[in-house]
């Protein structure tokens, strides 16, 4: 098991202001950090579980195997960011804008990812099962792989997104427009 460093969020604000970056293996599980400025930091391996992260600005940021299951993220800036492998079951990322963000092999069981801006994201092999995309901007996004059963993908924007191999069982594409532009009306 690996060991993650305690820390609070005021050192880590104050350390970030002072140009530290690397935060790796961090656990700040259940702390408030909502619209702090954390662009561009290293939190690879962190815990964040059950954070409140909304409205919080981490794009570019590597959150590589990051646990932030049951975490809120609603409204935050994720652009470009590296979740790899991150955990974020049952995390709620509401209007978030995580465009061209990397979400290859992700756990987002039951996530709640309705209306955010995926657009360029890359899912490939993401665990989606039962997760909300109600109104997701999926635009030229890469599933390939996904797991989407049970999804609720309804007026989910699929605008040029790569389904190749991905799971569609029991999904909800009522509204959704698809990869070729069709709407799917059930």
């Amino acid at each position: 098991m690996m060991q993650q460093l305690p820390m609070d969020v005021f050192t880590v604000l104050k350390l970030y202001a002072t140009g530290e970056r690397d935060f790796s293996k961090i656990n700040l599980s259940s702390s408030i950090l909502s619209q702090a400025s954390l662009s561009n930091v290293n939190m690879n391996l962190a815990n964040l579980s059950r954070a409140n992260l909304s409205l919080t600005n981490l794009s570019r940021s590597n959150l590589h195997g990051a646990n932030l299951s049951g975490t809120n993220l609603i409204g935050a800036e994720l652009n470009g960011a590296d979740m790899t492998g991150a955990k974020l079951t049952w995390a709620s990322l509401m209007g978030a804008e995580m465009v061209g963000i990397d979400l290859t092999l992700a756990d987002m069981i039951e996530a709640n990812l309705g209306l955010a801006n995926m657009s360029f994201a890359n899912l490939q092999g993401a665990y989606l099962i039962g997760a909300n995309l109600n109104g997701a901007n999926l635009t030229g996004a890469n599933l390939t792989g996904a797991n989407l059963t049970g999804a609720n993908l309804s007026w989910a924007d699929l605008t040029e997104a790569n389904l190749t191999d991905a799971n569609l069982t029991g999904v909800n594409m009522n509204g959704a427009t698809m990869p070729d532009g069709i709407r799917v009306l059930v």
